[in-house]
């Protein structure tokens, strides 16, 4: 397992694309929509954090992908979750496909089995 449930402040960031739905047809990828449903049942924040409703797209492709992804959501996870692009100092931790974790300030790449502390 590649998260601690512990205590958690702040909010947990999951890309959507290749980290919660298969890029080759939108499917979700059970292991990571359990993990999303564990982080909720212990009443932790959760939202979708994903480029594609960036700053550089049009109001409509924004809102059209949001759409896309609240419907998904509601579906998969059985609620809709906030969908964003930015991330905050409130986000406690980021699941992503194109991620490497760093230790903090030191610079150091974390190995897959290293826990991350929240």
């Amino acid at each position: 397992m590649c998260d601690e449930e512990a205590k958690m402040s702040g909010w947990i960031g999951f890309d959507f694309d290749g980290t919660l739905s298969r890029l080759s047809d939108g499917q979700p990828i059970p292991s990571m929509v359990e993990r999303v449903k564990r982080f909720r049942s212990q009443g932790v924040e959760v939202r979708i954090c994903t480029a594609r409703i960036n700053s550089k797209m049009t109001d409509e492709h924004r809102v059209g992908h949001t759409e896309h992804i609240e419907r998904w959501c509601l579906q998969h996870i059985g609620e809709v979750l906030p969908v964003t692009a930015e991330k905050d100092y409130d986000m406690a931790l980021l699941y992503d496909d194109r991620a490497v974790a760093v230790l903090t300030d030191i610079g150091d790449c974390k190995t897959w089995w290293e826990v991350v502390e929240v």
